[in-house]
């Protein structure tokens, strides 16, 4: 058994042992060893050359101006003082032992040609290097070249060598050179930044020249040039070796800084996804939280010496990523919204009214109740319609987004029979899932006959929903990961969506003691209304469409179709379109091959079809917006009749149109629209239904600046204009 150190002393003498350097932690060696740096060892460079593009670039260059960075400033300011220095100092005494007649006349105009042409060359590199960018990147081979040519001056310039090539005398008193040889090394390495190639050319370069050239023509005994270049080599060899040691170094650290940047540029755009302009939810601004105690841990992590400090910082950044994941599947209360305050007044009303949920009830008004559906059961003569005649229009359904519904009721009377009916043929659903064609038949007609003849919330409304979630489905190509049964439960749900609707809000309804608020608690009451109706309906005769399928398709389809209609409940739109957000594009673990999050794509391809309007070509936007902007004054002009507070952009004589249009589609669709274009990541969808929204913000936009703001809508584009109307008054 092992034995657990009695003393905080005795644990210390445990860990030290395995525990590294400061400076090694520091530099956080242990995550980014040799094996794990992308460098060839032998000459250290980088595998990929961009990677030593960016690493000059980031040495050299300053990355706002484009000049010369500070430290390689000052690394040329070491470097000139000592060229300075060099040929002053080289020019001078080679005049004063040509004084003494210690230097022949040849050999000090040689000197000075060497010395001048070595000032003028490195003079020029350091002007094209503050005007040059390409110069400037490629500094590291010229300053090669300039430390070369000072070597093999300092070399060939030996009197030893010198009196060999001009045939003259040979005197003992000369200029050290050699030592030159060993200094140059010193200071190429501060301009070269410790490039350890240049510096090992540069170093084996001098000691072969040194060699060959005073064995061949020096006439010196071979020990003493063997001695002197030995000194040199040895002096050199110590050069190369510490050089390599702070080039890896420099990479390393480099690489380090690399991996960090990706790491922060794959979290930045992260932290974006979690805002919703003006709109925050009480989740979204706990993961924020949650990224910057992790952006800290890891801080601390990088710094620390102690692997079991390590250990137990790794293991809070694995709790802080649970929590992170608990909050974004739904295991964490996010229903708590935060309005900015900067939010206009009037869409902040709005807004708290139609989407977010009821806090109280606020008022205490008699109960209504709502026409029974059996009062408005037409004769529904389906047969003389032949899909045939209208399949060119219905072909486009999921195909063409700006697909008018509008032509198809005005040519047949029908939207939601005319619509299923093709489909269910076109992908051979009947077949497929053992449907009755008669069956299908008798209960979408009922399913059509179930909807008011509302200005909007009607069965042409659902039709067109059906369509926007289908061409959704189908840019995404997300249709090879359903099966028939969920194609199935994407037209019952669009289809059946709003059955029923009333024309007024969930709020009303409560506020108003509504049989159907009191039926469902006050909680996603319409909602919960279209999905009862959906199936009920399914209990009249000849209408059980879905009687052969088995248990478990039955649950599985019921469950899809059911998530599907309450995610389209707006009272709740910011909680939904934070999980989703989190889920699809912060953690990014979505999959629609799993059952429970294909029910959460789906749910949120059909929540955005429903205000797809917003996103449709502007003249169709426009007609959709008339019939929902008369739905809403119909319902103010309820509230009045009822002595109550009128909703917001529900009084006809007071709403700026233009005002309240542009309110909902930016701070309602818009960021929808975004999220999902973005998770969907379709060249289709963002080229198509984001920009024709953004288009028809502008537009409502430009029609605010004009101050037509309050519009009187006098005409309504239906034919049951009168029974909607008797309807309300019923309320």
């Amino acid at each position: 058994m092992k034995r657990v150190p009695s003393t905080i002393q005795e644990a210390e003498n445990n860990i030290t042992p395995n525990a590294k350097s400061a400076s090694y932690q520091l530099c956080n060696h242990e995550k980014y060893e040799s094996l794990n740096l992308p460098v060839n060892l032998n000459i250290l460079k980088f595998i990929q050359s961009t990677k030593n593009e960016r690493l000059i670039k980031i040495l050299y260059q300053d990355p706002e101006t484009g000049i010369p960075s500070t430290e390689f400033k000052t690394n040329l300011i070491y470097f000139y003082i000592y060229i300075l220095v060099y040929i002053i100092s080289l020019g001078s005494f080679a005049s004063l032992l040509h004084g003494v007649n210690h230097l022949s006349r040849n050999h000090l105009v040689i000197h000075v040609i060497c010395l001048v042409t070595i000032g003028v060359f490195s003079i020029a590199i350091l002007i094209l290097l503050f005007r040059s960018k390409k110069v400037l990147l490629n500094s590291r081979n010229f300053f090669l070249i300039i430390t070369v040519c000072m070597n093999f001056y300092l070399i060939l310039a030996d009197e030893r060598i010198l009196y060999k090539l001009t045939g003259e005398d040979y005197n003992e008193n000369r200029l050290p050179l050699s030592l030159g040889l060993i200094c140059n090394i010193v200071m190429a390495r501060i301009v070269l930044f410790d490039y350890f190639l240049y510096v090992f050319i540069l170093g084996i370069s001098t000691c072969v020249m040194f060699l060959t050239t005073h064995l061949a023509l020096s006439g010196y005994s071979s020990y003493s040039v063997l001695s002197e270049a030995t000194i040199i080599a040895l002096f050199s060899l110590i050069q190369i070796i510490e050089c390599y040691r702070a080039d890896y170094r420099i990479k390393q650290i480099f690489w380090r800084r690399e991996q960090e940047v990706v790491e922060e540029d794959n979290e930045s755009p992260k932290k974006d996804l979690y805002k919703v302009p003006g709109i925050n939810t009480e989740s979204e601004n706990v993961l924020l939280k949650c990224d910057n105690i992790s952006s800290n841990l890891k801080q601390i992590s990088r710094v620390v010496i102690y692997k079991d400090i390590k250990r137990l910082l790794k293991k809070s950044l694995n709790d802080i990523d649970s929590i992170k994941r608990k909050v974004a599947h739904g295991d964490f209360d996010t229903a708590h919204i935060q309005l900015n305050p900067a939010l206009d007044d009037e869409d902040r009303e709005f807004i708290t009214q139609n989407f977010m949920e009821l806090s109280s009830v606020r008022c205490s008004i008699q109960q209504g109740t709502l026409c029974e559906l059996n009062e408005r059961i037409n004769s529904f003569p389906f047969s003389r319609y032949g899909v045939t005649e209208l399949e060119s229009v219905l072909s486009s359904i999921g195909k063409n987004w700006n697909f008018d519904i509008f032509f198809v009721y005005d040519s047949t009377g029908h939207s939601i029979s005319m619509v299923s009916k093709y489909l269910m043929q076109k992908w051979n659903i009947i077949e497929n899932s053992n449907i009755i064609e008669k069956t299908a038949t008798k209960y979408f007609q009922e399913l059509e006959n179930a909807y008011f003849h509302n200005p909007y919330h009607n069965a042409c409304h659902a039709s067109d929903v059906l369509h926007s979630l289908l061409y959704f489905i189908f840019s995404a190509d997300f249709i090879k990961y359903l099966v028939s049964l969920d194609l199935l439960a994407i037209v019952l749900a669009a289809l059946g969506h709003d059955v029923a609707h009333p024309a007024l809000t969930n709020r009303f309804l409560v506020n108003n003691r509504d049989g159907i608020a009191i039926q469902y608690n006050d909680s996603s009451v319409l909602e919960n209304m279209h999905c009862s109706l959906t199936f009920s309906l399914m209990n009249k005769p000849e209408c059980n469409l879905l009687e052969n399928l088995n248990s478990n398709d039955w649950v599985a389809l019921r469950k899809l179709t059911i998530e599907m209609i309450m995610e389209t409940d707006m009272s709740k739109h910011f909680e939904i379109l934070s999980k989703f957000r989190t889920r699809a594009l912060v953690l990014s673990d979505l999959n629609i091959g799993v059952v429970e999050d294909k029910c959460n794509i789906l749910a949120m391809g059909l929540k955005c079809a429903d205000i797809a309007h917003g996103a449709k070509d502007t003249d169709l936007h426009l007609k959709w917006s008339h019939l929902v902007t008369e739905e809403f004054f119909a319902q103010g002009d309820l509230e009045k009749q009822k002595k109550q507070a009128v909703s917001m952009y529900c009084d006809r004589e007071t709403t700026d149109i233009p005002k309240s249009q542009m309110g909902f589609l930016k701070n309602i669709c818009l960021p929808l629209y975004e999220v999902w274009c973005k998770y969907l990541n379709s060249e289709v969808v963002n080229n198509g239904p984001l920009n024709l929204l953004r288009n028809n913000i502008s537009y409502w936009e430009t029609l605010k600046k004009k101050r037509k703001g309050t519009v009187l809508i006098s005409s309504i584009q239906t034919l049951h204009v009168e029974d909607f109307k008797r309807r309300l008054s019923d309320f």
